[in-house]
């Protein structure tokens, strides 16, 4: 019975605060159900529906284009591009150094 009502002001305040702050629910709850509860966090990630995002098993291999210079002054200007092989509009990684 307290654990219910302890859920319910629980949800009433989540909803409050996300509302002021712009808030998702997930960001509120996920904490108070691990914590009341003792869901692991992607139960308690479920048990709201929070979507679950899977990385695409066919995203193939990943092409390297390393040190390319983006400067043409000093050496160290380079960055390094990670993108997915054949692939168009997909995300990619770079780092600058």
């Amino acid at each position: 019975m307290i654990e219910g009502l302890a859920l319910l002001s629980g949800g009433v305040a989540a909803g409050l605060f996300g509302s002021l702050l712009g808030l998702g629910g997930g960001i509120l709850i996920v904490p108070l159900l691990t914590v009341l509860v003792g869901l692991t966090p992607a139960h308690a990630a479920e048990r709201i529906g929070v979507p679950r995002v899977e990385p695409e098993a066919d995203a193939g291999p990943i092409q390297e284009n390393l040190d390319i210079r983006y400067y043409e002054g000093k050496d160290r200007q380079t960055l390094d591009v990670f993108s997915p092989r054949n692939a168009h509009n997909r995300p990619v990684v770079f780092f600058v150094h």
